[in-house]
């Protein structure tokens, strides 16, 4: 895989977020509609109320949609709702294509920070008391318990598929010669089912929907609470 565009790392921010107790249990914010991407700092009027300070979350897809996508829903699933210090690069994958030579598509990518986000207002939509402040041990929790992730084995699956049509192909071979036409089609049979099951299992490059990932330097918790 070629790279493009060097992602570079992720900047610090300079801002970090207030504690629980500064905030009154009956204070309210306003909270944007909307999953925000910042590519530096949170910008007026809202500020980081809560942040996986210890992680980073990113994602790559050949769709730019579905990487946005994936982007919103991983945070989402630790109660962030938005990203700052976002990066975004793309890289080139190849594959082989259907009919001769390589063929070469994009891959989109996004890394970026998870926070949640808003600014104290009477009118807010949003209670002190449903502000995600634990949003850091939300996400140590999520990565502890998660599932693993999905992992691209789409060069597993080709090498599969090319040993496999080999073999069918000298099976092919070797019906024919022995069994004549019956077994001529009996081989050509087993060639197109060893293909499609190939093309089924694949998943392709890029499919993993998202990852979140610990900072360099930080350790995984290990205390234990429920969300």
């Amino acid at each position: 895989m070629q790279q493009n565009q060097a992602p570079g790392s992720t900047r610090r921010v300079n801002q970090t977020a207030r504690s629980r107790s500064s905030f009154k249990q009956e204070e309210r914010f306003y909270t944007p509609e909307h999953f925000e991407r910042y590519q530096g700092a949170v910008r007026k009027p809202f500020e980081i109320l809560a942040e996986a300070s210890d992680f980073y979350v990113e994602v790559r897809d050949r769709d730019l949609q579905k990487a946005k996508a994936r982007l919103e829903e991983a945070c989402t699933l630790i109660g962030a709702n938005a990203l700052h210090s976002v990066k975004y690069w793309t890289t080139t994958g190849r594959e082989a294509g259907r009919g001769r030579g390589i063929h070469r598509f994009t891959v989109h990518h996004y890394r970026g920070e998870p926070c949640f986000v808003g600014c104290p207002n009477p009118k807010g939509r949003t209670a002190a008391r449903d502000v995600p402040f634990d949003l850091n041990e939300r996400a140590h929790l999520f990565v502890r318990q998660r599932a693993p992730e999905p992992k691209d084995h789409s060069k597993i699956f080709k090498f599969l598929a090319l040993a496999f049509f080999l073999l069918s192909f000298g099976s092919l071979s070797v019906f024919s010669r022995s069994l004549g036409e019956p077994g001529f089609f009996a081989g050509l049979i087993a060639m197109a089912v060893c293909i499609v099951a190939a093309a089924l299992l694949s998943p392709g490059y890029g499919t993993a929907p998202y990852s979140i990932k610990l900072k360099e330097g930080a350790v995984l918790q290990e205390d234990h609470h429920e969300l």
